[in-house]
């Protein structure tokens, strides 16, 4: 007699309902990134730089470290779960557009080289196109630009 699978098909998944996985969402986005100013180990004050600027250790949320957080094994796993489990591809796909939300805002504190490297990847665009167009027996030249 051959030994059934307890799990046929694949592991079973990581979340019952959607409700327990956006409780744990909601814990990554407010708790795990959350800044924290840097404390003197004795002195317990705050630390600041040479500028007298507070240190602060910044933790941005990311697909990434949702994916770990969620106990998913990398973030390619959160978007197989996404085509997966359409149960619970809303709950994924508004916090990943949560995460994207936090690095659109860092184009507007000057922070934002690693927020447009990070936005283009996820399929932002940032070019310009031109369409030159030459008409007739003469010479009529119609430019159009559209930025995106």
């Amino acid at each position: 007699m051959a030994k059934k699978d307890k799990h046929a098909g694949g592991r079973p998944p990581k979340f019952k309902t959607v409700e327990e996985m956006q409780a744990k969402i909601e814990e990554y986005l407010t708790v795990k990134c959350k800044d924290e100013i840097i404390t003197d180990e004795t002195t317990k004050q705050p630390v600041y730089d040479l500028k007298g600027h507070l240190v602060i250790k910044y933790n941005p949320p990311t697909i990434s470290g949702l994916a770990l957080f969620l106990g998913f094994q990398d973030r390619s796993s959160i978007y197989d779960y996404i085509k997966k489990d359409s149960e619970f591809s809303y709950t994924i796909k508004r916090a990943i557009a949560l995460i994207e939300d936090y690095a659109e805002k860092q184009l507007f504190i000057g922070n934002s080289t690693g927020a447009i490297f990070w936005l283009k990847n996820r399929g932002w665009v940032d070019k310009t196109e031109v369409d030159n167009n030459i008409t007739g027996n003469g010479l009529t030249i119609t430019t159009r630009e559209a930025k995106k």
